[in-house]
């Protein structure tokens, strides 16, 4: 039996987004994202086979700063569709992500990412 597997991004709440899985069993998951409304990035992980991802975007402002590891989004338009047999498929963006929609066709796993930016200056 296949189980459609969705996600979401809700609104900021304590500084953080959630991403949360639903599913027919009523089961919800939290991952978290350390930016206040700009910077999200998010890692869909396969857990099986090939995926058919359904990615839904309200915010029009992500049309910009994609970044991809497996096959390219279909369009960089809010709705996107990837189809993908990559391990990982990998979303950034400069921007709000609140609303975010991801479906999936098998079972995967969404993570947030945490990117560091230090800048090393060499004493003189």
């Amino acid at each position: 039996m296949t189980v459609d597997i969705q996600f979401f991004v809700s609104p900021p709440q304590s500084s953080r987004y959630q991403a949360r899985q639903k599913d027919e069993f009523g089961v919800t998951y939290y991952v978290v994202c350390p930016y206040d409304g700009s910077q999200c990035s998010f890692i869909i992980g396969q857990v099986q086979g090939e995926a058919h991802i359904t990615v839904t975007f309200t915010n029009n402002s992500f049309t910009h700063n994609r970044t991809m590891e497996g096959d390219e989004i279909s369009s960089a338009s809010v709705y996107s569709v990837l189809t993908t047999s990559s391990p990982t498929v990998e979303f950034s963006c400069n921007c709000d992500l609140t609303g975010a929609h991801i479906e999936s066709d098998v079972p995967v796993s969404v993570f947030s990412v945490i990117y560091y930016v230090t800048t090393l200056k060499k004493g003189g």
